[in-house]
Parts: C-alpha cells; sequence; structure tokens
C-alpha cells in the first residue's frame, strides 16, 4: 500500500515515475497538495494526475527543461481531463478559482496551461511571463505542435 501524502493522494500519484533515475521519490510541495484537494474539492470528483513530481534526469529523459520546469521541484502537477463532459477551459477556470479564492495561494505566481490532455497546473512563487510564442517554441522543441488545441494560459497575479 502507497504512503498517503494528503486525503485524496497516496505517494504513487505523485512520485517520479521514471526508469533508472530517483527511484520513485515524491518530494511534492504542501502547496500543491493543498491545490490538489482544493482542486478535487470543486470538481466533485477524483483527479488524475498524469505527473507530478519528477526528477531532474527524468525531466531531461523526456525533453522538458529542468532549468525551469516546476515538476523538478515538486510544484507543478499535470491534471487529466476530467469525466463526465469536462472540457479543459472549465478545468483551468476551477484552477484559476481555487487560486484565486484561497488566501494560502495569495504569494503564489503560479501557471496554468491547458492542453488537450488536460491541465499542467503549477504553485510557483516567482512570476514567470508565458506567451503563445514561449510555448509554440517549447512545442515545437518537444517536436510537437501548439494548435489550437494546445493553449497556455498563465495566471499574472501581479496586476
Amino acid at each position: 500500500m502507497s504512503e498517503q501524502l494528503s486525503e485524496h493522494f497516496e505517494k504513487h500519484e505523485l512520485e517520479c515515475h521514471g526508469e533508472d533515475c530517483c527511484g520513485h521519490s515524491a518530494p511534492v510541495s504542501p502547496l500543491l497538495l493543498d491545490f490538489l484537494e482544493e482542486f478535487r474539492d470543486e470538481v466533485s470528483q477524483p483527479v488524475m494526475l498524469s505527473c507530478a513530481f519528477r526528477c531532474g534526469t527524468h525531466n531531461t529523459a523526456i525533453g522538458s527543461d529542468s532549468e525551469t520546469s516546476q515538476h523538478p521541484r515538486g510544484t507543478a502537477a499535470d491534471i487529466l481531463l476530467l469525466e463526465g463532459g469536462w472540457t479543459v477551459d472549465h478545468m483551468g477556470e476551477v484552477a484559476e478559482k481555487v487560486l484565486d479564492n484561497n488566501s494560502i495561494f495569495a504569494d503564489i505566481h503560479g501557471g496554468i496551461g491547458l492542453y488537450e490532455w488536460g491541465i499542467h497546473v503549477d504553485v510557483r512563487h516567482v512570476y514567470e511571463e508565458v506567451t503563445a510564442e514561449t510555448v509554440a517554441t517549447v512545442a515545437e522543441d518537444r517536436g510537437n505542435s501548439a494548435d489550437e488545441g494546445t493553449i497556455a494560459r498563465w495566471d499574472d497575479r501581479d496586476a
């Protein structure tokens, strides 16, 4: 049985899924766990993650930039599209609501990325501007396309 990290999330759901790297560690931010619990409450259903923590070795192996990626910091999770007719736009709106309406996230300058498969959310403390051009460049670098189905929405809390 996997270790329980929060009320609804076990270690195996958040651990690194790489092979021959860190041994499936899961040093995730308590704020990320808080976000995931709040998001789960808002959508009133279980939330499936495609990944959360990724060690630097695994992150590099899949073509992600370990310098900027929030996954190796334990501050990001990729949430798969919810059942019951949910769209990524609606999931993104709920994620924004969770970040905006809870005082524990007041100092968070995180990001919400919308993709065909679901949403990426991070609870970083430093705001990094991500533009459509940046998303297209990163997608291209990874051999993907930034078409209509790959939308990035990042929340600037400095406003």
